[in-house]
């Protein structure tokens, strides 16, 4: 069944796991599988992995979900309901929560074609390229995106200096980014934790050594000074994130205003706090906490150490009951995928407990729609619709009601 609006946030979360590519299927392929063949074969898991890759490459196009001209991600475009095909207005604007996963997958198509090729690289590829192109082909592209999409930070960051390399929410065209009207010196921590970690993912991919011959010029000569810019411009972003966002105590704030945009100095006193709210969750704004912490410029481990016992106490374990075979899982805000998105980037799996506890959400969450007779797994998107007027749902995250105690109901 389609979904009524492709979203970029939830679209390269399910690529990012993927690590194979292959043949093309009918668009409707799911049915062609039983839940026995994905849980008892890795060949049709593999398979089902690369139809979903294969197929998502049909949102990686101009116009639908990005701009190949600036380099720049769109949200996403609607689709009409009964045929799939695009239907009404483009969403002409963006983020870093949309930037970040772009430029990992990116990153990740590009190690393919290097000497170090990281597991997701084959599946980023085709979402990245699709199937039809070659090594070669797919190299340029990939570097002429990347080359855009920076030019596009660069432009951004020379006109409004005071964001200090940080994005808001912003329109799109096709030479620029500028920010939508209701984010004019504001900018999100939560959003640009996640983009920053891609932009040094995608610094790295750009310095390993090619196994594939780069035979476009001018952008093939350009890849060392990409890769350059690409450092730099991290460099940046964890250099300006304790200024910019860091009040004090522990607390992270979660929305800045800029009082001038323009200034060139990144000067505390230029920056507060939106609200009261900070970015003290558990989930993927642990992202910029680890920024702050690994390269912030801190007077003491004791002062840095904060950040986290600030927030612990969010860190809660609750039990999904399992029909008297509890699981205990971490609490989620809506236990919604998109929570998980810290996993993806930094190592916490390779800490045991931690893998134990992950997959025990998981396992929570797979054994609820099993029990309930549900065909997926719930998470944050669009609601399934009878006509082209799709309403968000953000209580389905799934056992949602029995993980959010104290937490206020979302809408509808």
């Amino acid at each position: 069944m389609p979904f009524p609006v492709m979203n970029l946030g939830l679209l390269m979360f399910v690529m990012l796991l993927m690590n194979s590519v292959g043949a093309k299927a009918p668009c409707r392929f799911a049915s062609q599988y039983t839940i026995q063949d994905l849980v008892s074969s890795s060949v049709a898991r593999d398979q089902f992995m690369r139809n979903v890759a294969a197929w998502e490459h049909e949102f990686h196009q101009h116009g639908v979900g990005l701009n190949e001209n600036s380099g720049l991600t769109y949200d996403g475009h609607p689709i009409e309901f009964n045929s799939g095909i695009l239907y009404g207005k483009l969403h002409e604007f963006s983020a870093s929560s949309k930037e970040g996963p772009h430029l990992t997958l990116l990153a990740l198509a590009l190690f393919q074609l290097t000497d170090s090729p990281l597991p997701g690289d084959n599946y980023a590829a085709t979402f990245i390229c699709g199937e039809d192109r070659s090594s070669e082909s797919c190299l340029a592209y990939i570097l002429t995106l990347l080359d855009r999409k920076m030019t596009s930070y660069e432009g951004f960051r020379k006109l409004q200096p005071a964001f200090g390399g940080f994005l808001p929410w912003f329109a799109v065209n096709d030479t620029d980014l500028v920010p939508t009207w209701d984010w004019v010196g504001r900018v999100p921590a939560l959003d640009n934790g996640q983009l920053a970690w891609a932009v040094k993912l995608a610094a790295a991919a750009l310095a390993k050594p090619l196994r594939v011959r780069c035979l476009s010029e001018p952008i093939c000569g350009k890849r060392a000074a990409i890769a350059q810019r690409y450092a730099d411009y991290f460099d940046t972003m964890a250099r300006n994130a304790r200024p910019i966002f860091y009040e004090g105590a522990g607390k992270v704030r979660a929305v800045v205003v800029i009082k001038d945009v323009t200034r060139t100095d990144i000067d505390p006193a230029n920056y507060r706090s939106e609200s009261p709210w900070y970015l003290d969750d558990p989930y993927e704004g642990e992202l910029f906490t680890w920024l702050l912490d690994l390269y912030g410029e801190w007077p003491s481990d004791e002062a840095r150490d904060v950040l986290w016992t600030y927030k612990r106490g969010k860190f809660q374990a609750v039990d999904y009951p399992n029909g008297g075979h509890p699981i205990t899982v971490a609490k989620g805000w809506w236990f919604s995928s998109h929570e998980q998105w810290k996993y993806m980037v930094m190592p916490y799996l390779d800490v045991a407990i931690v893998r134990r506890v992950f997959l025990n959400g998981e396992r929570a969450r797979s054994q609820h729609s099993a029990t309930n007779g549900i065909p997926g797994l719930f998470a944050c998107v669009t609601d399934i619709a009878t006509d082209n007027t799709p309403r968000l749902r953000l209580r389905d995250g799934h056992p949602v009601d029995r993980l959010r105690e104290g937490r206020p109901d979302g809408p509808a």
